[in-house]
């Protein structure tokens, strides 16, 4: 076998090498993404908004996601209005939520309670069920 031949096996091996390792599956993990999560009062009423996505990226926290929710709960002036959650059991997972609220008093304390809610796996294997994030969002006018 000559000089150039040799050359070429090795190039065709090394080749091979690369394309076989690129091959190799890579084990996706999931993110928790958010939006912008606002709160604005109004004469006679609010607006709320909030959402959470699930995106993939190896270096992600969890290894698995069956499920995403958000649950609320509004108070105006201090006393509960309502209390709701949501859900999203397929994937691709994403919940956005746009609610506005009226009330008969031109001027009015607003708050949302928040929680964001995952079941899942973390990277590590340990199971996930339940909150994984909470907040308040409050206004006045």
């Amino acid at each position: 076998m000559n000089h150039s031949m040799k050359k070429k096996m090795l190039l065709l091996a090394a080749f091979a090498m690369v394309f076989s390792v690129a091959a190799l599956p890579v084990s996706a993990n999931y993110y928790v993404s958010y939006g912008n999560d606002t709160i604005d009062a109004y004469p006679y009423g609010m607006n709320y908004t909030t959402s959470m996505e699930i995106k993939s990226d190896v270096t992600g926290s969890f290894a698995s996601v069956t499920q995403i929710g958000i649950k609320r709960t509004i108070y105006r002036n201090g006393s509960k209005v309502t209390s709701s959650t949501q859900y999203d059991k397929t994937s691709p997972f994403n919940i956005s939520i746009d609610e506005s609220f009226d009330s008969s008093s031109r001027s009015n304390s607003w708050k949302v309670d928040v929680q964001d809610l995952l079941k899942g796996k973390m990277a590590d294997g340990t199971s996930v069920n339940g909150a994984i994030m909470s907040f308040s969002l409050s206004d006045s006018n």
